[in-house]
């Protein structure tokens, strides 16, 4: 009886300490000793008038601990994650808004927006301009649509460099429609 007491024990403190060892290696984002470092927020596309939007997919991110730290994270091919996203439809030259959902997960707002664009059979992408809204109550920023019509793949690129050190990438597609 005492050598099965023993062995439970044993076991028991075993199981805990692999446990409580969680997050010391592996993935940057665990192991942080803020919540809000273990989360990421949504990123919404859409176009001027709110009539057509799309959720980009969450490719990777990482949440610095120190300023010693670096987060060096490479995004994936955009095509290899917006597999299960709905076609967004867009006019040529339209205005798309980028809104990061930071405030609703008390997250720190981003201090920079990068954007490449692909073409559907391009391999390189290429970095488009981003603008701020002229409308100071709306700080999202924009991109503008290509003139082509055909299907073009986005990574969004954010960076925190300020007050926190960090970085997420996203990626999301559309489609420009031809004029009719």
């Amino acid at each position: 009886m005492k050598r099965l007491i023993g062995i439970l024990l044993f076991v028991s403190i075993l199981l805990f300490s692999c446990s409580s060892d969680k997050g010391q290696e592996g993935d940057p984002e665990e192991g942080k000793d803020s919540t809000w470092k273990k989360s990421v927020a949504e990123l919404h596309i859409h176009n001027e008038d709110l009539e057509q939007s799309t959720l980009a997919s969450l490719d990777k991110f990482c949440w610095e601990k120190d300023k010693g730290d670096i987060c060096a994270l490479e995004p994936r091919d955009p095509r290899e994650i917006t597999d299960e996203q709905n076609p967004f439809l867009t006019d040529k030259g339209e205005t798309l808004t980028i809104r990061y959902d930071y405030l609703t997960h008390n997250l720190p707002a981003p201090d920079e927006y990068i954007v490449i664009q692909y073409q559907s059979k391009d391999h390189i992408g290429e970095e488009i301009e981003v603008f701020d809204t002229d409308r100071p109550e709306d700080g999202s920023p924009k991109i503008i649509t290509p003139e082509e019509s055909g299907k073009y793949y986005y990574t969004v690129h954010l960076k925190w460099t300020e007050k926190e050190l960090g970085e997420a990438y996203f990626a999301f597609f559309i489609n420009v429609k031809q004029d009719s």
